[in-house]
């Protein structure tokens, strides 16, 4: 109404003729309508029977006084032209929101989520990325969804039958954006009457067998807490145009993702990303902010930011009620607070590079302080499950870590549903820009921790690739131990004294400018086998660019004066004998200096005696630029985070 004050405010001055003011009130009151027009493109997802409104609103404009002349008729036909232009851009965005409705109504229209709730736990930040992504996403365009976490995002908690929270997303957008013959075909499906009606029908089929799936238990596009990629049907073929893809790694932390993202996210042709550590990450770590866990996460966001498609980031915050002790006879864990994970450093991240945030502690913590049902936390589902009686949908937590899938995970995915049909009636209110490309494009701003930097020199070598680098094989052998194909346990394996083998470490290491020479300090992790029997020692040895051990720390500055030619120098042992009844990986961790862009590491099997045979076996090669003492902190974590970290699945 900014027009309407100034033709007013001139009249009143005196210099504004009448013609000037008509024509002011003229574009005022298309102004006006234009927004009547968009409201009520909005209220007709959920009120069809207002579909009539922009064209009474459109006539409106066209019966405007006759004394107002040409300039109100041109007026009104640019804005009717518009109209017109935003009506079809919107068409596919009210039909996800129609589609969405009728998938909560197939489901009883019980949402476990109050629409307050997940508003709560909303922060947009800058919204360019993900309203590319919902609009493309109504198109019917082709889309993936990565999930990078930890055992969340992997599927724990949800056991047996039930879905994770990546099985629940799949049934949602197998509803709201369901693949068919003509989103196969076009990247602009559903722009005539024909397409939307056939979308209309096929999302209703579709849902409705996933909603099917879901109480059965079996499984239209529902995971069941299983790795990777979307549910099929009709012979493998996609059900939504959005696939998901699962590179979460349980019992890891963002430092050993930002290691090895490339080894995970294989496909980085991705749109949009749901970062999950905030259960995983330490929390409360001093200096705040300025330290090496914190430094990690920020070049992990950065390295996603920058990926080729530039996709929307959103850093997904999960909650523990539970805290590690345990108390009373049935050994329940304690509870723990509102405040007890990283999820406040974290949205520092979020405001400083606009990332959109999800909080489920924001969506559910009053609730299981209330004990409404479906967020309870008096106990833990898995110490129900034999009682026949027990209320499945009651328990919001499978164990102290991990959500139950019939309830935890399907919040988890309302909220991420929530945040999507968030951004849809946006693009109701207001249609998606050109322009908005440019901020989509813009440059990172510069780091927000002081002393950070982005890098690509980082290593992690694990299966295929971990095999491809080693060279002068004697006495090791490439084998799989795994008893089954979806629990892989590759790796290079010696039974006998001597064997040895080494791996070529490439790295284009940083030139110091000053000195004039090459050098880098980096940690390297060698990951092997830690058994109860059978199991020897192995030696390790560097050379040819490369000082390791403690020695690394004693490299001068000019680089000058370091001997490589002893490759028999031991600078660290790996002692494959657990005094314990189990066979996980170790992670063995020793700093090196770089100086030349290719390192060796000699591995060889220490002639011991012991009973049996001396079995030595390794499992993957990591080698950390950005962060060495992240890196270093994570080999000191516990044997199941070694395990996952080095690649092996149980």
């Amino acid at each position: 109404m900014v027009i309407f004050h100034k033709a007013t405010t001139g009249v009143q001055n005196g210099f504004a003729s009448s013609a000037q003011v008509r024509a002011c009130f003229c574009i005022a009151f298309v102004v006006f309508a234009s927004m009547l027009e968009e409201t009520a493109s909005n209220l007709l997802i959920e009120n069809p029977q207002l579909s009539g409104t922009g064209a009474s609103l459109q006539r409106s404009t066209s019966e405007l006084d006759d004394d107002h002349g040409d300039a109100a008729a041109t007026v009104s036909a640019m804005s009717a032209m518009h109209l017109r232009t935003e009506s079809i851009a919107t068409t596919g965005v009210m039909r996800l929101l129609q589609a969405a409705k009728q998938y909560r109504a197939r489901s009883g229209g019980q949402q476990m989520l109050r629409h307050r709730d997940i508003n709560r736990a909303l922060y947009m930040g800058d919204p360019e990325r993900l309203r590319s992504f919902v609009r493309r996403m109504a198109e019917g365009q082709k889309l993936t969804i990565a999930l990078l976490g930890g055992s969340v995002s992997k599927g724990m908690g949800a056991v047996s039958t039930e879905p994770s929270f990546e099985g629940w997303l799949n049934a949602w957008l197998a509803a709201v954006s369901p693949a068919d013959a003509d989103s196969q075909s076009s990247t602009a499906y559903g722009t005539s009457a024909t397409a939307a009606a056939a979308a209309t029908a096929t999302a209703t089929s579709r849902g409705l067998q996933s909603e099917l799936g879901n109480i059965a238990g079996a499984g239209v596009g529902v995971g069941g807490g299983q790795p990777g990629g979307i549910a099929g049907a009709g012979g493998g073929a996609p059900i939504s145009t959005v696939k998901v893809i699962n590179a979460a790694c349980p019992a890891t932390s963002s430092a050993y993702m930002n290691l090895c993202l490339r080894e995970y996210l294989r496909d980085t042709d991705v749109d949009l990303v749901l970062l999950e550590y905030a259960i995983n990450d330490p929390p409360f770590l001093e200096p705040q902010m300025i330290n090496e866990p914190r430094k990690s996460f920020e070049q992990l966001v950065r390295k996603l930011l920058r990926l080729p498609r530039r996709p929307a980031v959103v850093l997904l915050n999960l909650f523990r009620w539970f805290s590690e002790s345990r108390v009373g006879a049935d050994q329940r864990p304690s509870d723990t607070y509102y405040f007890t994970n990283a999820e406040a450093q974290f949205f520092e991240f979020a405001t400083y590079y606009g990332l959109p945030l999800l909080s489920l502690k924001a969506a559910v913590y009053h609730h299981m302080v209330a004990g409404t049902r479906g967020f309870q936390v008096d106990t833990l589902r898995h110490l129900t499950r034999r009682n026949e009686s027990a209320d499945k949908e009651a328990l919001f937590y499978e164990d102290p870590m991990h959500p139950s899938g019939l309830t935890g995970h399907r919040v988890i995915s309302e909220l991420i549903a929530g945040l999507l049909l968030s951004v849809a009636r946006g693009l109701v209110m207001r249609p998606w820009r050109p322009s908005e490309e440019e901020q989509i494009a813009a440059a990172l701003p510069a780091h927000m921790i002081p002393d950070n930097y982005d890098t690509d020199l980082d290593l992690c070598l694990m299966g295929e690739n971990f095999r491809a680098s080693a060279m002068d094989i004697q006495g090791f052998e490439w084998l799989n131990e795994g008893r089954s194909a979806l629990a892989p346990k590759w790796g290079y394996i010696a039974t006998v004294p001597n064997a040895s083998i080494v791996f070529t470490i490439s790295h284009t290491a940083i030139t110091n400018e000053t000195a004039g020479h090459v050098r880098a300090s980096v940690l390297v992790i060698l990951a092997y086998l830690r058994s109860y029997e059978n199991m020897g020692v192995a030696a390790v040895s560097c050379s040819d660019g490369c000082v390791c051990g403690e020695a690394a720390s004693r490299v001068p500055a000019d680089g000058k004066g370091v001997d490589f030619g002893n490759a028999d120098t031991v600078i660290a042992r790996l002692d494959g004998l657990s005094h314990e009844h189990n066979s996980q990986l170790q992670l063995g961790c020793f700093p090196a200096t770089m100086l030349a862009s290719e390192c060796r590491v000699r591995v060889w099997v220490e002639n011991v005696h012991r009973e049996g045979i001396n079995k030595v076996k390794l499992g993957g090669l990591i080698v950390s630029h950005t962060a060495p003492a992240a890196a270093q902190g994570m080999c000191q974590e516990n044997l199941e985070a070694a395990e996952r970290a080095a690649g092996f699945v149980e």
